[in-house]
């Protein structure tokens, strides 16, 4: 049996993790799976930010309260770490909440286009999604700003519309 092969870059892996993670959400695939897809591509965003001094705001020092930071970033990374660790606690239970996953989703995002801005595609259509379905999180002048844009009334937290769209983008 013979396999094809093809060089990668770490970016290039990072796209692809994130695309597959949006799409997988929007089809309403396993959060699981998606949390572990997202946890792979926000790593290797947040390795490649760093090298130019780009670091995900939630994680910043700015914004938590000098000597919590590492609570902070055990209790993001918990759900992470469950998902791939099992040599210290093979019996362990997680309360695991899926909302978490949407939050990551939408924090490795952000990193990814600060760190590689792309324009367009899966990205922003997981952007316009969360703006939609969690508007009290969102700047009001952001969130009115997509509102006069959407002329055509559509449901933008409808997951299905917006998998079909990218759907329809892939096969292009």
């Amino acid at each position: 049996m013979e396999f094809s092969t093809s060089r990668i870059t770490k970016l290039d892996a990072a796209n692809r993790q994130l695309d597959q993670a949006i799409s997988l959400f929007f089809e309403k695939g396993d959060m699981l799976a998606i949390h572990t897809l997202t946890g792979a591509a926000f790593q290797l965003f947040a390795d490649l930010g760093k090298l130019d001094g780009v670091v995900s705001r939630y994680r910043s020092e700015e914004l938590i309260r000098r000597g919590r930071m590492r609570d902070w970033i055990q209790a993001l990374n918990s759900t992470q770490n469950f998902l791939k660790h099992a040599d210290r606690d093979p019996n362990e239970e997680h309360v695991y909440v899926e909302e978490g996953t949407i939050l990551f989703l939408f924090e490795a995002v952000e990193l990814a286009q600060r760190v590689a801005p792309l324009p367009g595609g899966a990205r922003q259509a997981f952007q316009l999604w969360f703006i939609s379905s969690y508007p009290e999180m969102i700047e009001p002048a952001v969130r009115d700003k997509l509102r006069a844009v959407d002329t055509f009334g559509i449901d933008q937290t409808d997951r299905h519309l917006w998998a079909e769209l990218l759907r329809r983008r892939r096969e292009r």
